[in-house]
């Protein structure tokens, strides 16, 4: 083999070929914090006047935990790339909360075009994106990541309302609080809003009343449920299936009757969430 010149394509190994002027590009969408993402591969050199090597390298990435785009742009020289694969080598990510792309760029700065993408999907810990081998997956697809939430504390006599984060998807599994009524005599009557920030687009509600200095616990799962109170004051209803919330959106209580002194508290809920993004 003339070591002077290019491996030909005759005896290229199975790769994607790098001129001088490409790179690869590492883009992660991440929505916790504590997150670094590993990239590390093998690289076969083919410059001209020199013999073809293989070279291992590796990066990291500590990524933003606002759901935007971190990015880490790399040269590696002129010829193939064998492999590459990405890992989470701190933080624990679950399925669903760290998105990375591996993809071919022309340029270091400045002006990048993009030129082909080899992988993308969820990393975690122990779950990489690999190429080759893997598919280009889209950062909706599969179960999401499953989280339980604590919801904000509102102030005495004002409603609970909780928002979709930028950069993500939420499907509503469940949802729980509490409320605690003041000595002023009404009944109050709860329901649970879903809006697109402005629009209405589902709401349940528990069409019971809550009396006077009475502490209640209200739930509400998927599927269709008549509330009842129990012995120790609580109270669950249905959810529809498949409600999916989009960033921005929000869920809300609004009361009828609500008085200046009663006290929603120990908010809680669970959801699947999805990277809204790639």
């Amino acid at each position: 083999m003339d070591a002077s010149a290019p491996l030909s394509p005759s005896l290229a190994p199975v790769g994607c070929y790098f001129a001088g002027d490409d790179n690869l590009r590492v883009t992660v969408l991440n929505g916790l914090a504590g997150v670094t993402v590993r990239v590390a591969g093998r690289f076969l050199h083919c410059e001209a006047g020199a013999a073809p090597r293989i070279e291992p390298f590796a990066h990291t990435l500590v990524p933003a935990s606002d759901r935007t785009a971190s990015t880490l742009t790399t040269r590696l020289g002129t010829g193939w790339l064998l492999d590459v694969q990405a890992i989470a080598s701190g933080g624990t990510p679950l399925t669903g909360q760290t998105f990375v792309i591996l993809s071919v760029v022309r340029g270091l700065s400045g002006g990048i075009e993009d030129l082909a993408t080899l992988a993308a999907g969820y990393l975690t810990s122990t779950q990489r994106v690999v190429w080759p081998g893997d598919r280009i997956h889209d950062s909706l697809d599969g179960g999401g990541a499953l989280r339980s939430i604590s919801g904000t504390t509102p102030a005495p006599g004002a409603e609970i309302s909780e928002t979709v984060p930028a950069g993500a998807r939420w499907q509503l599994l469940a949802f729980r609080a509490q409320l605690v009524t003041d000595a002023n005599v009404a009944s109050r009557v709860i329901r649970l809003l879903v809006d697109d920030g402005a629009n209405i687009l589902a709401h349940t509600s528990t069409n019971v009343g809550q009396a006077t200095a009475l502490t209640y616990t209200y739930g509400w799962v998927q599927g269709p449920m008549t509330g009842a109170v129990g012995q120790v004051n609580a109270l669950l209803f249905g959810l529809p299936n498949l409600l999916l919330l989009g960033a921005g959106w929000r869920i809300r209580t609004s009361t009828a009757s609500i008085q200046v002194g009663d006290q929603f508290s120990l908010v809680q809920y669970l959801v699947r969430e999805w990277i809204e993004g790639s």
